[in-house]
């Protein structure tokens, strides 16, 4: 399983002049990880195995089960494994 995470305030404070309310650090945010699955779905595939992407969890529930510092927000898991 890797864990797709990110530094959100470093994120809300690189684009705060962008856009105050914090919504251009949410596209970046979520863009960014979707190429990142995207790049690992593809790496899945070409070693003949199987993955699919969680993001239907508690973010807090998850932070504290992952044991994932204060500052890192979980996005998503990529769960890979065989057919």
């Amino acid at each position: 399983m890797v864990i797709v995470g990110a530094w959100i305030k470093e994120s809300v404070q690189h684009f705060v002049e962008q856009q105050p309310d914090g919504k251009r650090r949410a596209r970046y945010v979520d863009f960014d990880a979707g190429a990142c699955a995207q790049n690992m779905y593809l790496t899945v595939a070409a070693e003949d195995l199987e993955a699919v992407v969680v993001m239907g969890f508690d973010d807090d529930r998850m932070k504290a089960a992952l044991c994932l510092p204060a500052d890192i927000v979980p996005i998503a898991l990529f769960c890979i494994g065989q057919s």
